[in-house]
């Protein structure tokens, strides 16, 4: 696990190694703590992706914030690292990931699988590195899980598009939707 401490530092531990071995109720292993950032306003992880948003600049990892924790070094480098110092929130989805800036857009990354990056329909099955805008002004606030991203735009509205097998999107379908929605109004 991840957690931002009172003097904003990011502290991260576990042991992957011991994920399926069972445990010892008397013994249970020490924990590996590093330190993976300072300076940070805001923490964000879901699944195998970890971001922090540090003074408006974002960074954020995937599956190695684990190797991290092993090896007790930070080494390598972040899956993303977005420095033009406007984003003021970042949220992950299970491997995807969006920044709202201070002027009310929208950037996502990571995978599309379902839409959740608002870029169209998925190309590939490889992840994007660099922000698609979302074509969406006026957010004041972003969510995103699983694969279905959310946005509450200034007028009290909210947009979201991708996985909609559930209906998450709001829409009244079922089918996923691939670039920003309509807004619906909040009830």
């Amino acid at each position: 696990g991840c957690a931002r401490t009172a003097n904003n530092e990011v502290h991260c531990w576990g042991d992957r190694t011991r994920r399926n071995q069972p445990q010892s109720i008397n013994a249970p292993p020490p924990p590996k703590t590093i330190v993976l950032g300072r300076d940070v306003s805001q923490l964000d992880a879901n699944g195998p992706m970890l971001c922090m948003l540090r003074r408006g600049e974002v960074d954020c990892s995937g599956g190695d914030v684990q190797i991290w924790i092993d090896d007790g070094v930070r080494g390598g480098t972040p899956v993303v690292s977005l420095k033009d110092a406007s984003f003021v929130q970042v949220v992950v989805g299970w491997a995807h990931a969006c920044g709202r800036r201070r002027n009310g857009t929208i950037g996502c990354w990571g995978y599309n699988h379902g839409g959740q990056l608002g870029s169209g329909p998925p190309l590939d099955d490889k992840p994007r590195e660099t922000v698609v805008p979302v074509k969406l002004a006026s957010a004041i606030d972003v969510a995103a899980r699983e694969n279905t991203t959310c946005a509450v735009l200034r007028n009290g509205t909210v947009s979201c598009w991708g996985t909609n097998r559930d209906g998450q999107v709001g829409n009244g379908t079922f089918g996923n939707v691939y670039t920003v929605g309509a807004p619906v109004e909040a009830p």
